[in-house]
């Protein structure tokens, strides 16, 4: 606080934001070499005060006030400072769509190590790769291949940029030795190993169909997958493995990232300042009102219908990345909010969506009751947030109207909810 209201100060006195930005630092330098610990959480703090006094100005002065704009510009860039989230740089053996390059092949190699001792249930030899398939590359360095063996032996593996592979091998480990393994009903994918010097995860393909495929195919067939999916999360909320640190509430109910697009959609619709402003007000109210001494379980992290499989023998979901020690609302309320996305952009007639809505919610709650108390706040939450990031993006008109009156029946319906 005493650093942004100097540097804003300063700022104002001087007509120059650079003299305000080099207080900040001779502070800030003073004060580590005094300090005992680190001062981990500044971006954070950071944030919220040019986030509030950006929303000031925009309540303060009219559009296109000289006063406004600049204010505007000098709390957007502090705010987008703290947060860069520049993509990690692309390493030159990554592979491309739709090419097969020497890395795919020192995948395959890799992969051999793990599979000689098991070879393929069919015969063939395992050191033969037959297929390499790059599934996922985003551009961001994190990329996801698929080696194909032989029918019954097929691996995925998935490099990483970060921490999160080392984090979800430790996760789909403890999970498929205690209870989510192959004679369970309920399964994570298995894992083969975790090779730190490449940051790469091997593991088994899992077996099924994606539910996604059963968006909208009927009523019994839709509903009889959403419940398996509910299941599922169930047994793994109901589970006492703990695996990582328990994840901070301002994280989970992902504070930081709504403020970022808040910020921009701000940027990008200044004539909706008011409108932006209310959801502001809304989303505080309601996480104020967050019932204390909530349930906390392991989480999936990013439990979508696209990462949940379903075959006969049994239930499978994958994607544990983010899983971590949270409000079981967390989850329930992203697969929700995902689901009813999903069936509005492919036409789903709109009450089968709101029949398998409750058909999952049912089998959640029915399960883990627990996970009711904070669903109205996660979800109103994760709305708000996607609703953000459309009208960042939306031109006027056609599909964007539309995908913005959903976003707006949304929200007035789960702002209306009660635990």
């Amino acid at each position: 606080m005493f650093l942004f209201r100097a540097a804003a100060l300063r700022a104002k006195e001087a007509g120059l934001p650079g003299e305000a930005e080099r207080l900040v630092r001779e502070f800030l330098d003073a004060y580590r070499e005094q300090a005992a610990l680190p001062i981990e959480n500044l971006p954070y703090y950071t944030a919220l005060f040019s986030l509030n006094a950006f929303a000031k100005s925009a309540k303060d002065h009219t559009a296109g006030d000289p006063v406004r704009r600049q204010a505007e510009a000098i709390h957007l860039d502090r705010f987008e400072r703290c947060f860069p989230g520049e993509a990690p740089p692309r390493t030159d053996d990554a592979p491309r769509i739709g090419s097969r390059p020497s890395a795919f092949d020192s995948g395959a190699r890799i992969i051999t190590q793990y599979l000689t001792p098991h070879p393929p249930s069919r015969g063939g030899d395992p050191r033969e790769c037959k297929k390499a398939t790059l599934v996922q590359d985003a551009g961001t360095g994190r990329v996801t291949t698929r080696y194909e063996f032989d029918a019954a032996t097929v691996v995925f593996a998935k490099r990483y940029t970060d921490d999160l592979g080392a984090h979800s091998y430790r996760v789909q480990r403890a999970f498929w030795e205690c209870g989510f393994g192959r004679d369970s009903r309920f399964r994570v994918p298995k894992p083969m190993a975790f090779l730190p010097e490449k940051n790469l995860f091997l593991m088994r393909e899992c077996p099924g169909a994606p539910l996604a495929a059963l968006l909208g195919k009927g009523s019994r067939e839709w509903t009889t997958g959403v419940r398996e999916a509910a299941h599922w999360l169930a047994a793994f909320h109901r589970s006492s493995l703990r695996v990582g640190d328990p994840e901070p509430e301002w994280d989970s109910l992902k504070t930081f990232r709504l403020a970022n697009r808040l910020v921009k959609a701000a940027a990008a619709r200044p004539s909706e300042r008011v409108l932006l402003l209310d959801l502001m007000h809304m989303l505080k109210e309601r996480f104020a009102a967050l019932p204390e001494g909530r349930l906390v379980v392991q989480t999936h992290g990013r439990f979508h219908h696209d990462h949940v499989f379903l075959s006969p023998e049994a239930v499978t979901v994958i994607d544990l990345d983010r899983s971590r020690p949270a409000d079981p609302a967390k989850d329930v309320a992203e697969f929700v909010r995902v689901l009813r996305l999903a069936a509005f952009r492919a036409g789903v007639d709109e009450a089968l969506t709101g029949e398998v809505t409750e058909a999952f919610l049912a089998e959640c709650l029915g399960l883990v009751p627990a996970a009711a108390a904070g669903l109205p706040h996660y979800w109103l939450s994760f709305l708000v947030l996607s609703y953000l990031g459309h009208l960042r993006k939306a031109a006027p008109g056609g599909a964007s109207a539309a995908l913005r009156a959903f976003h707006e029946r949304e929200i007035r319906r789960v702002r209306e909810m009660r635990p």
